[in-house]
């Protein structure tokens, strides 16, 4: 049987990028087009059909936000990875635009880009992009909070305080997104959605004290955190 090769429609107002992002992707399989400005770009989409597009930010004309945001008002379904320079302040802008990647530039090694790319295109309960700013609150609070929890100046935790930690961390992050509206652009409001989310964070919260607590692992911290988390006020998550 032939196979498929996948169609990805890249965007960028570099040439050379679009040049040297194009013999990568072929290398891959992919069948390629081009474009270096937003028009141009929005006009091939139209005209043909693409698995998933790659898209810059900083364009002549439309900037890569409005591009993505086009591409799922004509077809949500179509994945949109976003490529810059600023990729965490740019992060909650890609995922209002639904967005489903956002990748750094410049990239490390093509095999970076290639498997961004990639996971856009597989089967998964909600996009990559929400699971990477859920994260980033997570581990943002758990720094902010951890060291309350630390007694007599030892810097050692309160282990029975751990669990509630997570389930704070985990609700703030989901709530947060849930406020902001980002788990509707990200087309995440079903009940599967939200459980596979829930169960990510839950254990990358606990992962991630437990890492702060010099990479002890403690069992129980992820099952105590699930019950005090049911216990703490997240229906809100759904507005």
């Amino acid at each position: 049987m032939k196979k498929i090769s996948p169609k990805i429609l890249i965007i960028d107002k570099t040439p050379e990028l679009t040049d040297v992002l194009s013999g990568f992707f072929e290398e891959e399989g992919y069948k390629v087009t081009t474009a270096n400005n937003g028009t141009d770009g929005l006009k091939k989409f139209k005209a043909k059909e693409f698995d998933v597009v790659l898209t810059g930010v900083i364009m002549p004309d439309i900037d890569g936000f409005e591009i993505c945001k086009t591409i799922k008002d004509i077809n949500k379904n179509i994945p949109v990875v976003i490529m810059t320079v600023f990729k965490e302040i740019n992060m909650p802008e890609a995922a209002n635009v639904g967005a489903d990647d956002i990748v750094q530039k410049p990239f490390r090694n093509p095999r970076e880009i290639i498997s961004t790319v990639k996971k856009s295109l597989g089967k998964k309960p909600f996009p990559v992009i929400l699971e990477k700013m859920i994260k980033e609150d997570i581990r943002e609070y758990i720094d902010d909070n951890i060291y309350l929890f630390h007694t007599d100046n030892k810097h050692t935790i309160q282990l029975h305080l751990k669990p509630r930690l997570v389930a704070e961390a985990v609700q703030k992050a989901c709530v947060e997104c849930g406020e902001k509206g980002f788990l509707k652009k990200e087309r995440c409001t079903t009940k599967n959605c939200l459980s596979e989310l829930f169960a990510m964070s839950m254990n990358y919260g606990t992962q991630y004290v437990n890492l702060k607590d010099d990479g002890k692992k403690h069992r129980k911290s992820q099952e105590s955190a699930g019950k005090m988390l049911a216990n703490l006020t997240i229906g809100k998550i759904k507005k």
